[in-house]
């Protein structure tokens, strides 16, 4: 990976995290009704076969219902369950996508020591100022200057990008 894409998975961290939970959320209602959708698909058509014909269409009666189920059980789906289906793996696919970076960004975490981490979480994935990130270093671990912050956030970065190669 490179460190253009190492930097920009690192800024969407936070952005994919809250993004996967509402895909969650958003991915359980979709499925519910589409499985709702494929269970009444069947019973909808089956209502509509059942308009009789008196016009003779050959030798042998016909049968709708029998040839609705045949052709249920062979594989057909009406198209808007196709379409409901389509619409699912996408939201699947951008579920795995945050899910991802999700799980290289925290795979990176783990390789930093307790100062880096800080950093790179209230610097590079929050955002913060600087000045922001020097006052809170300062309350958790004490007197330190903005250049200390500088050093720590490169070293760190360094790790990140050696772990991603």
């Amino acid at each position: 990976m490179t460190p253009q894409q190492v930097d920009k998975m690192l800024s969407d961290y936070n952005r994919c995290r809250s993004r996967a939970t509402h895909i969650k959320n958003q991915l359980a209602i979709m499925e519910r009704q589409l499985q709702q959708e494929k269970d009444h698909a069947l019973e909808q058509d089956a209502i509509h076969a059942q308009s009789y014909d008196p016009t003779p269409h050959g030798n042998l009666p016909g049968n709708p219902t029998e040839s609705l189920v045949l052709r249920y059980m062979s594989g057909y789906e009406p198209k808007y369950i196709k379409d409901l289906q389509q619409d699912v793996d996408k939201v699947r696919d951008e579920l795995y996508e945050a899910e991802m970076v999700i799980q290289f960004v925290d795979a990176w975490l783990i390789c930093l020591t307790d100062r880096e981490r800080f950093v790179i979480l209230h610097h590079v994935i929050s955002s913060e100022t600087w000045v922001e990130v020097l006052d809170q270093y300062e309350k958790q671990y004490g007197q330190f200057g903005k250049e200390g912050l500088r050093k720590i956030k490169k070293r760190a970065l360094n790790k990140i990008y050696e772990a991603a190669e």
